[in-house]
């Protein structure tokens, strides 16, 4: 009977090789028989169905945003925060199908397993199966409590009719290099400091170039503080050539690089084969120092990021890549050092307000009491400069105490 325990015992551990944890429903009547304290902890029902019921309002929501033009800077933050959410919670029920089919491959040794010897041998077979559901358990919490955080900023993620009109076309707005007229409140520290790092001649691995990263949350205006950057005379005289590209979600490495041949070029691409491109790509910067700015990034593979790079290793020492993110595991990825975005003071956030009222008319129109409505509409925008330049754009509608009164009572801005 031993040697059959100890073929049984062998095949199970070659079978948990490729998994970490079993379903509940399949997992539990493997262990009752073993006592309660070798029992999974449970993943309460009620917590996916609430996952569940979350992920198809997310789903609803950014469905109905696809028909509109969603031309508001609130609405356009949270449909992304929700787009976030949306990949996470598929994520955990992804995870949960995938490792209850596999949990499912055990029920073969039910049996023996129940037949086996008594005492420490059949504690030593439940024990491989004493896995534990507190890590997706605590991934749900997290979901939901962030989901709960974008609900009250954003009352309660509905979708207004007045967000966005009929989609006509898709043409969705990408950040460039080019400068928007506003000034750059609360950043000249940060300014200072990433210029700083271009400045150095500090190489990573390759020898060739360094990565900055400028790392913080959506809204809270790393896009701006490079423009910002990127567009100062001092640095431009630096580097031979420059090159802006929007990344987005998704890293499309033969995409991408085809950007980074009409950015280096300063014309259309016409070809089609990677090789060809990194050709282009190569001969327009060996032996020149180059500054590329990646903006928006989000992917998270390092095989990814190993194949753009392949072209740029032919630039001069003391070339500089910027990459704006929301990840700090993106940040760690490709540098060693990273520039954290912080939130804007209230005050600097009531400068952002006041700009976009302004937009060339006279400051005298925005009198005490305004002054005094204003910096309240401010405060609420929780120091992000995208929500304060919002609110600006809605408090520009009218310049009178009404109308602002109005804005900050109403649940536009902070719900």
């Amino acid at each position: 009977m031993a040697s059959d325990d100890d073929g049984l015992l062998t095949d199970l551990r070659q079978l948990l090789v490729d998994f970490a944890f079993g379903a509940k429903k399949l997992a539990a009547p493997l262990l009752h028989p073993f006592g309660p304290s070798l029992e999974p902890v449970a993943l309460d029902d009620g917590d996916l169905e609430k996952l569940k019921s979350k992920l198809r309002g997310i789903r609803a929501t950014l469905q109905a945003a696809e028909d509109r033009v969603v031309a508001d800077d609130f609405v356009r933050l949270w449909l992304r925060e929700l787009l976030d959410l949306e990949y996470a919670a598929e994520d955990v029920l992804e995870e949960l199908e995938f490792e209850a089919l596999r949990a499912a491959r055990l029920e073969q040794f039910k049996a023996q397993l129940l037949r086996s010897s008594a005492g420490k041998r059949k504690r030593e077979f439940a024990s491989m199966f004493s896995f534990s559901s507190l890590h997706l358990k605590g991934k749900i919490g997290k979901i939901m409590e962030r989901y709960n955080e974008i609900a009250r900023d954003r009352d309660a993620l509905r979708m207004r009719s007045s967000d966005g009109e009929r989609r006509v076309e898709a043409s969705p707005m990408t950040p460039t290099s080019c400068l928007t007229k506003c000034q750059l409140h609360g950043r000249q520290r940060d300014k200072r400091q990433v210029t700083e790092l271009l400045f150095s001649e500090e190489a990573d691995y390759t020898g060739v170039y360094s990565v900055v990263p400028v790392v913080g949350p959506a809204g809270v205006g790393k896009t701006s503080l490079v423009q910002h950057i990127y567009n100062d005379e001092a640095l431009s005289s630096k580097f031979d050539i420059k090159m802006w590209v929007w990344v987005c979600q998704e890293l499309d490495v033969l995409k991408l690089t085809r950007k980074l041949v009409e950015e280096a070029t300063e014309s259309p691409c016409c070809f089609t084969e990677m090789n060809q491109m990194h050709r282009v790509i190569t001969d327009r910067l060996r032996g020149k120092r180059f500054l590329l700015v990646l903006d928006d990034v989000w992917n998270e593979s390092q095989t990814d990021w190993g194949s753009l790079q392949v072209p740029l290793k032919c630039a001069a020492s003391g070339s500089k890549i910027i990459l704006t993110t929301r990840s700090i595991k993106v940040s760690k990825i490709m540098a060693l050092k990273m520039h954290h975005l912080g939130y804007l003071s209230d005050t600097d956030c009531w400068f952002v307000c006041q700009d976009a009222v302004l937009r060339g008319r006279d400051p005298n129109i925005i009198d005490d009491n305004l002054i005094s409505i204003g910096k309240s509409v401010a405060a609420k925008c929780k120091g992000l400069p995208l929500a304060a330049n919002a609110a600006g754009n809605l408090l520009s509608i009218a310049v009178d105490r009404n109308h602002w009164k109005t804005v900050e009572q109403s649940d536009f801005v902070g719900q």
